[in-house]
């Protein structure tokens, strides 16, 4: 498989391989809670300003549909465009959940710190692209000199030692610069554009993250809470029983036996409750220090699991590759990379350089700009290496190495990626049908534990009976509650393994995926239509 980019479009590596790096000025230069939302949000706009080598070979088999889609209900039919949706949690229909993702997204501080290593990369390819222009340096000097001429027959004042006193100024330009003849310093900072292109990815990658573990996180806490007051109201069913047992064994009417069995199961049953408070606390814990707040356990979940989940839309799996900011950020160190081979290879060519210097010296401040005092040189280089050990050829074999590795990297995070998309579809289908079942069982058991309780207390079936079918009941319910929440947890999953949310017929953005032809498809046809014109 080979992942193509989208419309022609002007890249960082024209660019930077052209008249001069111009990189986006989109990126923000503080890092606050109030803007962190929105350069969140334009993060993969700004792909424009990564290098663009081409095409990545994959060699990869990929199927037209996905495979665990197969046979799956419902959804788009096969091809449609899978869109990509910045806010994917609101498909799960539950305003809450919005309200949390949007502050975590502002308060976070992994979330501001990965913003904060965005700006880190920008200012490095700053200085990367910095080399390739003139450098240009003014100096200005006062000199202020005092001599003493011992032995010297003529005295100075009152007959001491003769003594002379002086002040100079001097002014100087120097001007230098690198002509880069073979792209050496142009590959540079097309590597470090890359790498700016990778940090944007990151933080994109690090905002798709965190909405996930929110929105898990609030589920997560809607099963804890939702299992504390079961285990709460099996407590008091227990306990109810319990009352029952004991005023009939007070009249002599149930055995000893009967008392010691309930008994065990209410001390029991005070237990999970108390489990099942801390396991609230500890969830409530953990999504509050998403939130960015100080973790108290004060966050409070209701409501009930969503019923009814968007279908899943089918769609070529390639476009993935396109939509996951991981995989982008992968892609884009892959073309940084590659820029680090062509540079390590301009290592091995001459350096031609230009230098200029020009001023003046005077006694007098406003002579020195006097042109009766102002001299200059001007000075042209050629620096060939010719031998040191080794050293730039092994740099080459390296960078090719490092490439070679970045290259199977990001294979084997494509085929990750294909990987998390299946499973989630696999789980959320398979959770589905477990779920219905596990709703059939606890229907079930409810009916068989009413009758069971109706039968002990009328002496017809003994306790242990009865207690049987309480066990089945609670313990059908407790299942069903956590079947409930993995499975909205598969479809989240699914959401973050697609890089978003999914809304046909929405255009996916463009992200480039490229990284080792040397010329795009584009620039192929351009050159055939030269070629064609030239002919009589």
């Amino acid at each position: 498989m080979t992942a193509r980019t989208g419309a022609p479009r002007a890249t960082c590596a024209s660019r930077a391989l052209g008249s001069g790096a111009t990189r986006s000025s989109g990126v923000a230069r503080v890092v606050s809670a109030s803007v962190l939302v929105a350069m969140v949000q334009a993060l993969l706009l700004a792909c424009s300003s990564a290098p663009d080598l081409g095409a990545v070979p994959l060699h990869l088999t990929v199927p037209e549909d996905w495979v665990a889609a197969s046979g799956s209900a419902g959804g788009a039919a096969t091809g449609d465009v899978i869109g990509l949706r910045d806010d994917w949690w609101n498909a799960l229909g539950d305003p809450r959940v919005d309200a949390l993702v949007r502050e975590a997204l502002r308060f976070n501080p992994d979330l501001r710190a990965t913003a904060a290593r965005l700006l880190r990369a920008d200012a490095d390819a700053t200085i990367a692209g910095a080399d390739r222009k003139p450098q240009v340096d003014l100096e200005l000097q006062r000199r202020r000199a005092k001599n003493t001429f011992i032995g010297l027959p003529v005295p100075g004042e009152d007959g001491d030692v003769l003594v002379s006193r002086s002040t100079q100024y001097s002014l100087q330009l120097g001007v230098s610069w690198e002509l880069d003849v073979w792209a050496r310093l142009a590959s540079r900072e097309a590597a470090a554009l890359a790498q700016v292109g990778a940090a944007e990815a990151d933080l994109a990658a690090a905002r798709l993250s965190l909405s996930g573990l929110v929105a898990r996180g609030w589920f997560s806490l809607l099963e804890a809470q939702k299992q504390q007051d079961l285990a709460r109201s099996i407590r008091d069913s227990w306990l109810d029983t319990a009352t029952f047992v004991r005023a009939r064994y007070a009249r002599g009417l149930r055995s000893p036996l009967d008392l010691h069995i309930i008994e065990a199961n209410l001390a029991g049953a005070e237990a999970v409750l108390d489990e099942r408070r801390r396991q609230r606390d500890l969830v409530a814990r953990a999504v509050e220090v998403l939130l960015g707040r100080y973790p108290a356990a004060e966050l409070e979940a209701a409501g009930e699991f969503p019923a009814l989940l968007p279908p899943v839309p089918a769609g070529v799996p390639a476009s993935i590759v396109r939509r996951r900011p991981d995989l982008a950020a992968a892609e884009r160190r892959l073309a940084a990379s590659e820029f680090d081979v062509a540079a390590a290879e301009g290592d091995l060519y001459p350096r031609l350089a230009l230098t200029g210097t020009g001023g003046g010296v005077n006694d007098e401040f406003e002579h020195l700009l006097d042109a009766d005092f102002f001299a200059w040189d001007l000075v042209a280089s050629v620096v060939q290496p010719i031998y040191q050990g080794g050293r730039l050829a092994a740099a080459v074999d390296r960078a090719e190495a490092q490439a070679a590795v970045a290259l199977e990297s990001f294979t084997a995070s494509v085929l990750a990626a294909y990987a998390e998309v299946e499973g989630a579809l696999t789980d959320g289908a398979s959770l589905a049908r477990q779920e219905r079942h596990v709703a059939t069982a606890f229907r079930e058991s409810m009916a068989a534990d009413r009758l069971a309780q109706e039968r002990y207390e009328r002496g017809v079936t003994d306790l242990l009976f009865a207690l049987e079918t309480r066990r089945d009941r609670n313990a059908s319910e407790i299942t069903l509650i956590e079947l409930q929440r993995r499975r909205v947890d598969a479809r989240i999953d699914l959401h973050l393994a697609l890089g978003g949310g999914f809304e046909a017929p929405l255009e996916v953005r463009d992200v480039a995926f490229v990284g080792r032809a040397t010329e795009t498809e584009t620039e192929k046809a351009e050159t055939g239509a030269a070629s064609a014109s030239d002919q009589p």
